[in-house]
């Protein structure tokens, strides 16, 4: 299942989520795991910002009989 990706406007500031950057200023693109900051917001470097996001798949496993 692709996970669909959110407007930034939507992301949470109460845990860690994945951002997605676009190429720019040379840049390749990236995915990242990130979190809010109350003096920087979603900040993943200095020459660009967040376009969208997802929730971080969960890694715990289901028991089994």
């Amino acid at each position: 299942m692709t996970p669909l990706w959110h407007p930034m406007e939507t992301a949470p500031h109460d845990r860690p989520i994945i951002v997605y950057c676009p190429e720019k200023h040379g840049l390749p693109a990236m995915a990242s795991i990130c979190q809010w900051q109350f003096d920087a917001g979603f900040c993943v470097d200095e020459l660009r910002d967040p376009t969208c996001w997802i929730e971080i798949p969960s890694t715990s496993q289901e028991k089994r009989p």
